[in-house]
């Protein structure tokens, strides 16, 4: 997943909860909490933005 989201993730509540939920863990260094995330944001898209 690139580093910056679409305009659809950006506009989307479930998106941004996602991505920022995301940013917090990197910077604390929790990269499996990262990886869970990833895959929690790629799922959603998927299922809500296809």
């Amino acid at each position: 997943m690139s580093r910056t989201a679409p305009p659809s993730a950006r506009s989307c509540l479930v998106c941004s909860k996602i991505l920022l939920a995301r940013a917090g863990a990197a910077r604390e260094g929790r990269f499996d909490v990262v990886q869970d995330l990833n895959r929690q944001l790629e799922t959603h898209r998927r299922a809500a933005h296809a």
